[in-house]
């Protein structure tokens, strides 16, 4: 379709203007990129990896403690007391 219009505005009707898509989007592309980088010239991104070692920790132990605390607690009963417990 793009040679199509290309052809017919050389062609047929030069009158007509025919830009194709492909140069619309590299021209938006480009502008965006220099408002991107005019816009944030004072930022720079560094990926930091101390914050996660610092909270890992504090995710990590209640994520193994609960868990044991509530096995180890169901276990002092078996599973027969407990069922005649939820059934009462």
């Amino acid at each position: 379709m793009q040679k199509y219009l290309e052809d017919y505005t050389n062609r047929v009707s030069p009158e007509l203007d025919f830009e194709s898509r492909q140069t619309y989007v590299q021209a938006f592309l480009k502008s965006r990129d220099v408002v991107i980088s005019s816009v944030f010239w004072f930022v720079t991104y560094r990926y930091a990896i101390w914050p996660i070692l610092i909270v890992l920790p504090v995710f990590a132990a209640p994520g193994v403690i609960l868990p044991l605390f509530c096995y180890r607690k169901a276990v002092k009963q078996t599973i027969v007391e407990r069922l005649r417990e939820s059934s009462e």
